[in-house]
């Protein structure tokens, strides 16, 4: 990623800046989310995984559910209302999600929550 300078140097395609202000706004918005999670936002999410949120949590969960399929992390249903795990998208349509840690959840609620978890730890990850 390159300073502001680079963005405006007019020696660099349109191309160069468009992709140095994307990745300058990605790093700005991981960073702002981040500040947005504490311990009483997580504990919000585990009481209610599903439904209607505080305003703090929606935004954060926006950002979390936003960007490209491929490696996305998502519930894999083995039994209906019985067996969920968790998984990783290709984001190639042919081919199957793949299953990521060997860790069962009895309900889509809590397979939600560690959907939810995960995502904050690549999140924090992605962040550096």
């Amino acid at each position: 990623m390159g300073s502001g300078a680079e963005s405006r140097n007019p020696l660099a395609s349109a191309e160069d800046r468009a992709r140095n202000a994307r990745a300058r706004f990605a790093q700005r918005s991981r960073a702002e989310v981040l500040e947005l999670v504490d311990e009483e936002l997580v504990a919000e999410h585990a009481a209610n995984p599903f439904g209607r949120h505080s305003d703090r949590l929606g935004h954060v969960l926006a950002h979390l559910r936003r960007g490209p399929l491929a490696g996305k992390v998502v519930i894999l249903c083995d039994q209906p209302f019985a067996r969920y795990r968790l998984a990783r998208l290709t984001g190639v349509r042919e081919e199957r999600p793949v299953p990521v840690g060997s860790e069962v959840y009895r309900t889509v609620e809590e397979a939600e929550h560690a959907v939810f978890r995960l995502r904050l730890k690549l999140l924090r990850e992605d962040a550096g």
